[in-house]
């Protein structure tokens, strides 16, 4: 095989640093099969998603008119893609100590098929058939399906030397060529019809009896490729996976078992030959319901009566189970109409019903089925045009089409009578058929409350009341439960049975215990008194109870009123009274302290200790003897150091003794023990048995065994795996809990913390969305802990669309989230400090403690955040000092000479800052003198504030209001840079 596939260049030889082991395996008609052990290579794949059709939807596109088939099976089809050789070094083996790669795509590497069907449906693309065939592909398998035999013949030709013009080989043995019937995917095809082929059944049917689980799961596998075939299989396979749930692998037979597995085999051999869709033709689908599964079948014309074109069956959810009949045929409805639309390709189809179900989606109440599954069959059953529904009734209806086609005999498998829908699923869901929503005319009115309390840790106060206005307690008593809610179906209960035969009105203020007797107890009844989740429902004996008493009444109303409102008119009153009374019942019950009784250990007889010493070893003898050996010679008695020797076979009761209902600890027990006897090795006894204590084991909060913690991966670039997590700000004095979000960079532990006012999965994503990512960029892993706002469906939408990788942490184990959890610490304890422990104004201090973490070097990393992000140490005050000597001296230096040409003594005009709005308006104010002057301003005799030169005009000398010249003033300065002057004499 290697030499042959060298000659057809498949492989080459190469020198490789990978190499996998090849295991030939040898095939049924004696030659060899290569395989290759591409297992190593397979896991470091991510496998692509496979896009192959459903059998059944892939079968239902072969068209009505065609008469003759052709069916294709490519040989070696794996060899016609090439590999690239950058990469074929993977796909290295050694054969006689030569490594040898493919060339083509190998057989055994995971994407394989994936990679094949989609090259293959890639190139077949480009081919049209010129004689109106139509071409089906499953992976390698194809199938021509034509109008004549010459269209066979041309267009089969013609796809042949396509095929070869790609590249692809044909295997010769397996091609099945223009025939009015050909065998495909292990179905039989012929014009307008399908079946089971004969090789399938016999196969099935000689299978040996499953005796285990997977066994078990095998068949059913099978079987369910052929469903269509099978009425009711889900009915059938229901039974028999219910035997693969339990954790005993092996299967006990019981007589229902083996009837669903006779019957599925039968139904096999006597499968019948399904129609192929007609497009042209309108079809027909029926469906029915046995509270458990739902079964249903599509049918078309033909021959004046109705074929079937599948059968369809499924297990109904869990919800739906415990739903009237008319709500389940309802959802059996929905169900069929969606498991038919790939067949039925939205073409005009008949569903065919003995309910009224257009009257059930417009006038059903959702307390009898949530908002989300009926919405769901509105879109089902009404957005469809093509979708017709025809109800009518049992007699002339589709009852005796379905059962025929189901193969039903029995009577009891038919449909109900003519009724109406809306009534029936009142009376369904009702305990009694006449309880009322109203008050009971001229009957006796009750309140009824139940109440429970947790005044400490370790106690529960749980009671109910029965009351009557204006001030009648008729019961009130406390319960052992824990729970609000028994307590409000047993106050109902009690009312109940306190007016038997009588009529009364009940209010209640529980919506959980009216909702109850209204909506939701008969389908728990119907359900087995299981949720939706397979689990009992809480209470399920109290609401048996309740159910059981809502009979006795003669004539009943139980009605629902608001609790504490606090108004005058007798319905809150009455509620107010049943409350009161409720709750001081409750704290009536006595509190109860269980003390064990503890006694000294007893001891036993002499004459048993005796005879326990005559089974001590010959090394506990010597060890008693030493140094002298003292015996009572009337008992026989061995004693040593005035205590009773005991061998050690015998100690583990005597120790058990002492370590008593306490459950001593080891020293306590070792000392008690010998105070009395005298066992050899007796703490080593004794610590061995009290380590191996359950009790101790389980009440001891340490922890023995030591696990040794390590670091989680290490990220290589800032800001791609974050750790998030909420801390918690003590209350301040607005008495209000703060929140903070902490989020820290797992690379340079750059520190973010935003405060909130909600610990919630929204106030996450609006931080990340709008602080994190816009300032960092989109990471590439999110950790935290378990909170619910980080698992909720909104922070999952933000991972899926961005392609986060959120990963959460083990719970109850915060060192998982080390880095975070000591980064809380850090940040309350540094607020703390600076607050003096009143957490007062904290988020006005957050950001210097934050600046204050990131400028400080990390013990593990030895940088601080900022230098590991930046580049560069966090600019400091010597840093500063530094910078700003540096811009000194480049700055220019400050001039000696003025700006100005002023001096004391000169006569100026102030320019005004606002003229003022008369023409007449100077632009500037009268004379007056200079007093000092600056580089850049004057001060003047007119005002006391410094003015800047611009606004000065000098008013020459020879001016007639100019300055005398009296004395010459010298400028002069300050010490503090003020000016002044001195004036010397001209």
């Amino acid at each position: 095989m290697i030499e042959q596939f060298l000659a057809d260049d498949i492989i080459t030889p190469v020198i490789s640093p990978y190499s996998t082991p090849i295991n030939p395996v040898k095939k049924p008609d004696g030659t060899m099969r290569f395989v290759q052990d591409l297992r190593a290579v397979n896991s470091l794949i991510i496998p692509i998603a496979p896009i192959v059709p459903d059998v059944a939807t892939l079968l239902s596109s072969i068209p009505a008119n065609a008469s003759h088939f052709t069916v294709i099976d490519l040989k070696n089809a794996f060899f016609s893609i090439p590999v690239d050789p950058t990469t074929a070094l993977l796909f290295a083996f050694s054969f006689e100590g030569t490594q040898y790669t493919w060339k083509r795509l190998p057989q055994g590497y995971v994407d394989a098929p994936v990679i094949f069907s989609i090259v293959l449906r890639a190139s077949l693309t480009s081919w049209n058939p010129s004689h109106g065939s139509v071409l089906l592909q499953y992976v390698d398998d194809l199938l021509l399906c034509s109008p004549s035999e010459e269209a066979a013949r041309v267009d089969g030709l013609s796809l042949l030397q396509w095929l070869m013009k790609c590249g692809h080989k044909v295997s010769l043995q397996k091609l099945q060529w223009c025939l009015p019937q050909v065998e495909y995917l292990g179905f039989i095809l012929r014009q307008g019809e399908r079946s089971i082929s004969q090789k399938r059944i016999q196969s099935l049917a000689g299978l040996v009896t499953p005796q285990t689980q997977k066994e078990m799961l095998s068949f059913l596998g099978m079987i369910n490729y052929c469903r269509q075939w099978i009425p009711d299989c889900s009915y059938y396979d229901n039974i028999l996976r219910q035997s693969t749930l339990g954790t005993n692998q092996r299967i006990t037979w019981s007589e229902e078992m083996r009837r669903a597995y006779l019957t599925l085999q039968q139904s096999l051999m006597t499968s019948p030959s399904l129609g192929l869709p007609d497009y042209a033709l309108p079809f027909h689908l029926f469906s029915r319901d046995n509270c458990k599964t739902m079964a249903g079948v599509l049918t078309q014309e033909h021959g004046g009566r109705l074929r079937p074109v599948a059968f369809f069956s499924k297990t109904m959810p869990l919800q739906v189970q415990g739903m009237p009949s008319c709500l389940r045929s309802l959802a059996a409805c929905a169900m069929a109409v969606s498991m038919s639309t790939p067949l039925t390709l939205g073409n005009r189809t008949h569903l065919h019903t003995s309910h009224d179900v257009l009257s059930l989606l417009k006038q059903i109440h959702t307390q009898h089925m949530s908002a989300q599954r009926l919405s769901g069959y509105e879109v089902t059953l009404l957005t469809n045009p093509n979708l017709h529904i025809e109800y009518s009734t049992s007699v002339s209806g589709p009852s005796p089409i379905l059962n025929a086609l189901l193969g039903l005999k029995s009577s009891s498998d038919t449909l109900p009578a003519p009724h109406d829908c809306i009534s029936s699923i009142n009376i369904d869901t009702s305990p009694r058929p006449d309880m009322m929503n109203t008050p009971v005319p001229f009957a006796d009115v009750v309140f009824v409350d139940g109440s429970c309390s947790r005044p400490n840790d370790n106690s529960y106060h749980a009671g109910y009341a029965v009351v009557a206005l204006p001030d009648r307690v008729l019961e009130a008593k406390p319960i052992p439960f824990q729970s609000a809610q028994a307590a409000e179906l047993i106050a109902l209960t009690r009312a109940c049975e306190l007016y038997h035969d009588k009529p009364v009105t009940i209010y209640t203020d529980s919506k959980y215990a009216y909702g109850v007797v209204h909506d939701h107890g008969m389908i728990w009844k119907k359900r087995g008194f299981v949720a939706a989740d397979g689990k009992a429902i809480s209470h399920s004996s109290l609401v048996q109870d309740l159910l059981t008493a809502l009979l006795l009444p003669s004539r009943l109303a139980i009605l629902h009123c608001r609790a504490h409102t606090r108004g005058k008119d007798d319905i809150s009153r009455g509620n107010h009274l049943a409350d009161t009374a409720a709750k001081r019942a409750a704290m009536t019950q006595p509190a109860t302290l269980h003390m064990p009784m503890l006694s000294p250990p007893s001891l036993p007889e002499v004459h048993l200790f005796t005879e326990l010493q005559k089974y001590a070893t010959t090394e506990e003898l010597k060890d008693w003897c030493y140094p002298t050996l003292n015996k009572n010679i009337k008992t026989g008695l061995i004693t040593k150091e005035g205590k009773t020797c005991i061998p050690a076979a015998s100690s583990s009761i005597f120790i058990d003794q002492f370590h008593g209902t306490s459950h001593c600890s080891i020293k306590t027990t070792l000392s008690l023990l010998t105070a009395v006897f005298y066992i050899t090795d007796c703490k080593a006894l004794v610590a061995n048995y009290v380590s191996r204590c359950l009790t101790c084991l389980r009440n001891h909060p340490n922890n023995p065994h030591k696990v040794a913690h390590q670091h989680l991966d290490y990220p290589t670039t800032p800001f791609t795996h974050l750790q998030l997590d909420f801390t918690h700000i003590p209350k301040t004095t607005n008495n209000r809990q703060e929140y903070a979000l902490v989020i820290v960079d797992m690379f340079s532990r750059w520190p973010e913390v935003f405060p909130t006012k909600a610990e919630d999965a929204r106030t996450v994503v609006r931080i990340l969305t709008r602080e994190i990512i816009p300032r960092w960029g989109v990471p590439l892993q999110l950790n935290s802990d378990r909170g619910t706002a980080f698992t909720s469906k909104v922070s999952a939408g933000l991972t899926k669309a961005l392609h986060i990788e959120w990963k959460y942490h083990i719970p109850w184990h915060p060192q998982s989230s080390g880095v975070v959890e000591r980064m809380n610490r850090t940040i309350k304890d540094k607020i703390r400090k600076a607050t003096g422990g009143t957490f007062a104004k904290w988020k006005q201090i957050l950001p210097i403690i934050l600046a204050e973490i990131r400028m400080t070097p990390n013990r593990s990393t030895r940088y601080s955040p900022f230098e590991i992000l930046m580049g560069r140490p966090f600019p400091l005050i010597e840093s500063l000092d530094k910078l700003s000597e540096q811009v000194t001296l480049r700055s220019p230096s400050l001039p000696d000479t003025p700006t100005h040409p002023f001096q004391p003594g000169d006569e100026v005009l102030i320019k005004h800052l606002q003229k003022g709005k008369r023409p007449e308006d100077f632009s500037y104010g009268p004379p007056t003198s200079v007093i000092a002057v600056t580089r850049t301003a004057i001060l003047t005799e007119s005002s006391p504030a410094w003015i800047h030169a611009s606004r000065i005009k000098l008013i020459p000398r020879d001016h007639p209001d100019g300055p005398p010249e009296e004395e010459e003033t010298i400028p002069t300065s300050w010490p503090d840079g003020h000016p002044t002057t001195d004036t010397t004499p001209g």
